[in-house]
């Protein structure tokens, strides 16, 4: 009889397909009971709740293994313990009767009840030698595993892949090199010195230095934007910067958040009501920032402030009678006149 070949089209899901009798109407079994399911009104099975199953590494099956053998010597020790204290007894029982103080056991009794007890004590010592080594390449390799996992989550790195990182550097020159060094991005400064002691007109000419690295803001917190600000812009030909007359935290952030500004100067941080946690946040905020914060050191309230930030940045620099002194990360000791 000749074998005919229907092309028809699947009654659930309508595509085409080769069917090999006649009567057929479903090109799979699935469509079949779907068909089924949805002609009698029945639910169909939910798979979204469903967790997919994470395959576990080489080391993870490597330690299961290892663990699995344990628990096979742990069993074989526990039915040698039970073995051992049976045998035990029994040479107790035999060294009784060796002395008289029973019939039935015998000198060669003893001796061969000592040589069981003997090989059941090696037998329990190489089970415990296997443990313990058993034990340490788990614990070698579940130490790797977690090693793998901080490693992963960025939680730990090694000394030698921090010898082979490569890590931006804001490249000052000439005089600022000598004060400064070579300071990565997103570094903390801070600038102190009494009143009339070339403050604000030193950090000015350093974010003159720093325009040609990136963008700069200016805070004017204390003088505000006044004659006594444009002063020291003409007087020191500083251009091309940004200043505001943004005066708290609040609007602070918003004007860096809008700027996108590199380099950040708050003259002051005090007047501003900024602490050196605002600072720390800010910098985690915005990660390729840096922040240069300004105070007056001539007030007891001022110095305490002043040494709490101190303990925090990357970079301080004394301003007193014209002079810079700056220590920090970059650079043990610098020093620069000002107004030169």
């Amino acid at each position: 009889m000749a074998n005919y070949i229907y092309t028809i089209s699947c009654s659930y899901c309508g595509k085409e397909f080769s069917a090999k009798r006649r009567g057929a109407k479903y090109c799979s079994g699935s469509c079949r009971t779907k068909a089924y399911r949805k002609r009698h009104d029945l639910p169909f099975p939910d798979f979204s709740e469903l967790v997919s199953t994470k395959m576990p590494t080489e080391k993870e099956r490597k330690m299961l293994k290892l663990a699995d053998e344990l628990e096979v010597l742990k069993l074989e020790e526990a039915d040698l313990i039970k073995i051992f204290e049976y045998r035990n007894s029994q040479l107790d029982l035999a060294m009784q009767s060796y002395k008289g103080q029973s019939s039935g056991w015998g000198r060669e009794n003893v001796l061969r009840k000592e040589k069981e007890f003997d090989e059941i004590k090696n037998a329990k010592r190489l089970i415990n030698r296997k443990q313990q080594r058993l034990e340490g390449r788990l614990s070698d390799v579940k130490h790797g595993i977690d090693r793998e996992f901080l490693e992963n989550k960025q939680l730990i790195i090694s000394a030698d892949d921090i010898i082979k990182l490569k890590f931006r550097t804001i490249e000052l020159r000439g005089r600022w090199r000598s004060l400064i060094g070579r300071p990565s991005h997103n570094f903390h400064k801070i600038i102190y010195g009494p009143a009339k002691s070339g403050r604000t007109t030193f950090a000015l000419k350093f974010a003159n230095h720093l325009k040609e690295f990136g963008s700069v803001v200016f805070f004017a917190v204390y003088e505000k934007i006044s004659l006594s600000i444009q002063k020291k812009l003409i007087e020191n030909n500083i251009s091309g910067i940004d200043l505001s007359r943004a005066k708290n935290l609040m609007e602070i952030d918003f004007v860096i958040s809008k700027g996108n500004y590199d380099f950040v100067f708050i003259d002051s941080a005090r007047h501003a009501h900024i602490t050196v946690d605002d600072i720390d946040e800010m910098r985690t905020k915005y990660q390729k920032t840096s922040f240069i914060t300004i105070f007056q050191a001539s007030e007891s309230d001022n110095l305490r402030l002043i040494e709490t930030f101190k303990q925090r940045s990357d970079i301080f620099v004394k301003v007193d009678k014209g002079i810079a002194k700056a220590r920090g990360r970059y650079n043990p000791y610098g020093e620069m006149e000002i107004f030169k």
